[in-house]
């Protein structure tokens, strides 16, 4: 069994960066400093071991990022990933993306064997609701990321319909409406 010291192996990485500050204020803070704060003699009778204990800090803080910094580029890169996609979109689901940007919703309800919907969740673009809903209007939300790029390429990604004028393009979003049917 592991001794009770071996825990701090455990700490998490905000308590083992301050247990290596610590140590390093101890190890390097000016004489006078020492001095008035009264560490001065715990300084030099435990240099050694406040030394070893400043390493050790670090080196587990330093592997305890890794896998921090590891999720963090996996999930840029799968972000990255799905934003590549909303370029090389069908004509519907291009459609259904163009439905709710122009009506400002992030959240559209659509029967749950919906081709369209079932596809750009595939892709990452939607996301179902969990455990919410019915057959025939389940919710299907657009990741913020995915909305900001949405919000952000609008001219370009949805051209035919930023061309039309006001009144027609309320006219094609009510048909799109229409088509996908449970569009509320």
């Amino acid at each position: 069994m592991w001794p009770d010291w071996l825990k701090v192996i455990q700490l998490s990485p905000r308590f083992l960066f301050g247990l290596w500050f610590l140590g390093l204020l101890i190890l390097f803070l000016p004489p006078t400093l020492a001095e008035s704060f009264g560490i001065s003699e715990i300084r030099k009778d435990y240099r050694g071991w406040i030394g070893i204990a400043t390493l050790a800090g670090f080196s587990f803080w330093v592997v305890q990022l890794i896998p921090s910094f590891q999720t963090m580029y996996r999930r840029r890169k799968l972000r990255r990933e799905i934003l590549s996609c909303v370029n090389s979109l069908s004509q519907n689901e291009s459609r259904l993306l163009a439905y709710c940007v122009y009506r400002g919703q992030r959240t559209i309800p659509l029967p749950i064997t919906n081709s369209t919907a079932v596809s750009l969740r595939q892709k990452g673009i939607l996301e179902q609701a969990g455990g919410t809903g019915s057959a025939l209007a389940w919710p299907y939300t657009i990741p913020s990321f995915v909305w900001k790029y949405l919000i952000s390429h609008r001219p370009t990604l949805f051209s035919e319909l930023e061309n039309l004028r006001p009144n027609e393009r309320e006219k094609v979003l009510n048909e799109l409406k229409r088509s996908f049917g449970g569009l509320q």
